[in-house]
């Protein structure tokens, strides 16, 4: 069991550093970094890990302009589908999962992944938070969270 805990931590913590990376400019090293997390949890059970590490990859080759960025997305994206179906109960999951959606221009689709975190998250201690895509807007910080269209 301490062996699971410690690699959860590592695994945390690079996503962390590539994170804190890609924030800061340090591309490269945040390739790196994403690259190292993706080679540990791929086919793993860590498989929120891995969506993440992609999802981060995807926003990494945005930045630099690099063509295999659409892979990673797509990967993200299956990854989110599959966990979400066997733990449905995880509100950052189908936070991260509608995020991913909104990039591919899925909005519908996104919309759904949001509405489905609103009924699970717990509102005392979600962030005040307001997403746009396209013509829908959702705001976090009510507790019904309604979904409504744009003026």
């Amino acid at each position: 069991m301490a062996g699971e805990a410690d690699e959860d931590a590592h695994l945390e913590l690079l996503r962390s550093l590539a994170g804190a990376m890609y924030r800061q400019g340090q591309y490269p090293a945040a390739k790196r970094t994403t690259r190292q997390l993706i080679d540990r949890t791929e086919g793993t059970p860590h498989r929120w890990a891995n969506a993440h590490a992609h999802d981060l990859m995807h926003s990494i080759m945005i930045t630099t302009g690099d063509p295999e960025r659409v892979n990673h997305r797509e990967q993200a994206i299956a990854i989110y589908e599959d966990v979400l179906a066997r733990y449905p109960q995880q509100p950052k999951g189908w936070m991260s999962y509608g995020h991913a959606l909104k990039t591919v221009g899925r909005s519908a689709d996104c919309a759904a992944a949001y509405q489905a975190n609103a009924k699970i998250a717990d509102p005392e201690r979600s962030i005040a938070m307001r997403t746009s895509i396209g013509e829908v807007a959702i705001d976090y910080q009510a507790a019904a969270v309604p979904l409504y269209r744009r003026q």
